[in-house]
């Protein structure tokens, strides 16, 4: 029970940081936390914890330290890091996962 909650916890930071800092919504399906939780060993779980960590890599690019990040990822080999940057596209450059508000788009939804 406590390693959902604390999974949830962060999930919710997670998309709060999205929502405020990045001004994005995540639109893909959130990781199911009790699937994680229940066997972290079999394929649905591991599927899950994959979009977390998706999530957390779209933070950890676009947050304002995101040189440090970037540089960390360069450090590692040439295949890590073009796995490590397709997932990153998944979040950053897929609208089918994330979204990025413009303010005009708010303004038209407001007005509908």
């Amino acid at each position: 029970m406590r390693r959902a909650q604390n999974l949830h916890y962060i999930l919710e930071g997670i998309q709060n940081y999205f929502a405020v800092t990045l001004e994005q919504v995540i639109i893909m399906r959130l990781p199911d936390l009790l699937a994680i939780c229940k066997d972290a060993e079999n394929d649905d779980s591991l599927y899950e914890m994959e979009k977390m960590l998706l999530l957390l890599l779209g933070c950890s690019v676009q947050c304002e330290n995101k040189e440090i990040m970037i540089q960390q990822i360069q450090r590692l080999e040439t295949g890590v890091q073009h796995a490590v940057v397709s997932h990153i596209k998944e979040v950053t450059d897929n609208p089918d996962n994330v979204y990025a508000f413009e303010w005009e788009d708010i303004e038209a939804m407001s007005k509908a």
